[in-house]
């Protein structure tokens, strides 16, 4: 259930408590973290916003945090162990893999270098393609005006 939190609170004072007013001021017993709620929520199961853990909400407020934690059990700090072992595997993997793409990268930027140069070079003799084609078709032309003259010069003479 979430709880109506109307403000986080941090280290517990007597001037802290004396403004809380119709407040219930409590901590979690599995982390410690201070809680505030409204005083219409004692009773009620609320989630813990650092560790989830269900907790009950007193009638009253409390004036100190629960006693420190327990020291983690060995399997506990196994599990960590095992936790830190697999990320860091992971982070070998991912390590590779950003160096493998990295590598990838600097090809590819190459490529596309050279292909953008081949892309340039192409334009440039398409450009003088053009211009040999528009010198050829003005030759055609002229060609072809001189044989319209030629055969009105000979129908003419006829």
């Amino acid at each position: 259930m979430e709880a109506f939190w109307r403000s986080d609170v941090g280290e517990a004072t007597e001037n802290m408590l004396d403004d809380l007013g119709d407040d219930v001021f409590f901590f979690c017993p599995t982390c410690g973290k201070s809680m505030v709620i409204d005083r219409r929520g004692a009773g009620l199961l609320v989630d813990c916003p650092a560790c989830s853990s269900e907790v009950l909400v007193p009638d009253e407020s409390e004036d100190e945090p629960p006693p420190s934690l327990p020291a983690a059990a060995p399997y506990e700090e196994e599990a960590g162990q095992q936790r830190i072992a697999s990320l860091s595997a992971a982070l070998k993997v991912s390590e590779s893999d950003m160096s493998k793409m990295a590598t990838s990268l600097s090809e590819m930027s190459v490529r596309r270098e050279t292909l953008e140069q081949q892309r340039t070079s192409s334009i440039r003799q398409m450009e003088g393609i053009a211009k040999e084609v528009a010198v050829i078709q003005t030759a055609l032309n002229r060609i072809v005006k001189l044989m319209h003259k030629s055969e009105s010069d000979q129908s003419c003479d006829v």
